[in-house]
């Protein structure tokens, strides 16, 4: 999230003009949003979201996207024999991973009566709040989706495509020798699990867990280690107070508490369409403005086998050594 400009778009949401000149018609035509503009609206789901932020999000230009990865799987390093050449079992081939992202249609919308609009102590700023809250609040509720959907769910939003924890239950490790409540052995045993080649770069990987999670995790540091709790707090970001084994334990608002993801964060790609609308409806009879945000999104893991995830928690076990 680094874009050169992003301090003035982060300006100009807060004013609530983002797209104004894009609603009713405008220079795009019934709300759709030219490419600069749906990249902005992108950006400012990005800024909602701690979990957007954190992991590798893919702009995409059509609804179908392809992640492409190559690596090498083994080693690739032999001894050298002066004048004798590599057999061809010696030779190192690359290894391709190709995972799809085909997002799937949103809708967020809002209504908003006329007395509401011209009796409201904010005046006509109360339309751009909706404008602009429509798309903070639909960046929540898209966390939600990318975690914990689900093709089966009952509820209407998180059924339209599978999340990151259903994507991983194949790599759900054994924990029936592991304790139920927060502490070390958690952590240790997602590590252990974790194939060699997934746990080389240590910066980029997480512990994704739940705020009341990494609560209790911290809780039990302090419990069990002689530290003060004081310590886990003196960072402006959660999510950088405490580490297990160099990794960062990453505390996400829409995270259920029962599971905790061990993954690089360039592995997970959540991906939004980039054709996105914006639009504004006027309907007399009713007396009310209709504001509807429209978007397209997906997410996958580029190397689906480099995820482990840890199933079971209870937080109502006091852990202690």
């Amino acid at each position: 999230m680094s874009s050169p400009n992003f301090m003035e778009f982060a300006a100009a949401a807060a004013k609530g003009d983002l797209s104004t000149t894009y609603l009713e018609g405008g220079d795009a035509g019934r709300g759709i949003l030219p490419a600069s503009v749906a990249e902005e609206f992108i950006q400012m789901f990005a800024l909602e979201s701690d979990f957007l932020q954190e992991m590798n999000l893919q702009t995409m230009r059509a609804p179908e996207h392809y992640l492409d990865v190559a690596g090498f799987n083994g080693r690739v390093a032999r001894k050298d024999v002066p004048g004798v050449a590599t057999t061809e079992d010696q030779r190192s081939s690359l290894t391709i991973s190709r995972e799809p992202l085909d997002a799937k249609w949103f809708r967020a919308a809002s209504f908003l009566n006329y007395h509401v609009l011209a009796e409201n102590i904010m005046g006509p700023r109360l339309g751009e709040f909706v404008q602009r809250d429509l798309t903070r609040q639909s960046s929540f509720d898209q966390d939600e989706t990318m975690i914990s959907g689900d093709t089966d769910s009952a509820t209407d939003g998180l059924d339209r495509y599978d999340g990151v924890l259903k994507q991983a239950l194949s790599y759900t490790i054994d924990s029936s020798g592991s304790p139920a409540a927060v502490q070390d052995q958690i952590f240790y045993d997602l590590f252990q699990s974790m194939p060699k080649r997934g746990r080389r770069n240590k910066k980029e990987m997480l512990y994704c867990c739940s705020d009341s999670v990494e609560a209790a995790y911290a809780q039990w540091l302090t419990s069990n280690r002689g530290y003060t709790t004081a310590s886990y707090y003196e960072h402006k970001d959660p999510g950088d107070r405490i580490k297990y084994q160099g990794i960062r334990v990453k505390p996400f608002a829409a995270w259920p508490d029962t599971h905790v993801m061990l993954v690089d964060r360039r592995n997970c790609c959540p991906g939004i369409f980039i054709g996105m609308f914006l639009e504004r409806f006027r309907d007399i009879d009713a007396g009310v403005d209709k504001y509807i945000l429209r978007w397209a999104s997906d997410i996958a893991f580029a190397e689906p086998e480099l995820v482990r995830v840890w199933y079971g928690i209870n937080l109502g076990v006091s852990a202690s050594l």
